[in-house]
């Protein structure tokens, strides 16, 4: 849940800090916590959101396009509640599912342009969840795996991607875990006998089933 007051100071705290950005090539900047708890999935109580450091671009705002970001601000303001489009049909035409995130959080990437494995790892965790099992998918390990194998490109992920990419890596080469992140990492066991073990054997018949490519993942505020 979000008070509308705080919304309101994010919501104009943002438009300042992109604005006070046209004269800097690169601004570091901090948006303060929500102040209250923020909506993690269906059913769930949530913890306070910290304050988070973001890194701007320098952009060049017209007076019109200032104008136009004040006017989206302002009706936001007005309408608070979100509402989720069911009616948006899958990639593929086939039949969707709702997750409802089952109780996981967004996922923060920081300042790298990994939003998109992040997103995608998200909502497998939560997948995983409703199946009554605890993944904890690694973003980390599966960036560093998109980087050996040079998918989409060198930056394997790290400086954006599509959604297929990911899921196309998560169904070929399986994933790992948070708690395994270091070793994995450490040894570069990526392509080795790990995804072999029949856990991920398991893991891969069910990602069949699920289909992550005709799933909608639907998060919202509630005020």
């Amino acid at each position: 849940m979000f008070k509308k007051k705080n919304i309101h100071l994010l919501l104009i705290s943002s438009l300042r800090l992109t604005i006070a950005s046209v004269h800097a090539e690169t601004l570091l900047v901090t948006i303060p916590g929500s102040g209250g708890p923020m909506m993690r999935g269906a059913n769930t109580s949530f913890s306070t959101m910290m304050p988070q450091k973001i890194a701007l671009m320098k952009v060049n705002l017209s007076p019109e396009q200032q104008a136009e970001k004040v006017s989206q601000i302002t009706s936001t303001l007005k309408n608070t509640q979100q509402t989720p489009n069911f009616n948006i049909p899958a990639v593929d035409h086939s039949v969707y599912k709702q997750l409802g995130m089952a109780g996981v959080p967004v996922h923060n990437q920081g300042v790298h342009g990994s939003c998109v494995t992040f997103a995608n790892a998200a909502a497998l965790d939560a997948h995983y969840k409703l199946l009554g099992e605890d993944a904890e998918i690694s973003e980390l390990c599966n960036l560093s795996l998109g980087k050996y194998i040079k998918n989409p490109d060198d930056m394997g992920g790290w400086e954006g991607t599509w959604a297929p990419n990911v899921l196309n890596q998560f169904n070929k080469y399986g994933f790992m875990v948070k708690s395994q992140q270091s070793e994995m990492i450490r040894k570069r066991r990526y392509l080795g006998r790990y995804f072999a073990h029949p856990m991920m054997q398991n893991r891969r018949a069910k990602r069949d089933d699920y289909k992550p490519s005709a799933v909608r993942v639907t998060q919202r505020y509630v005020p």
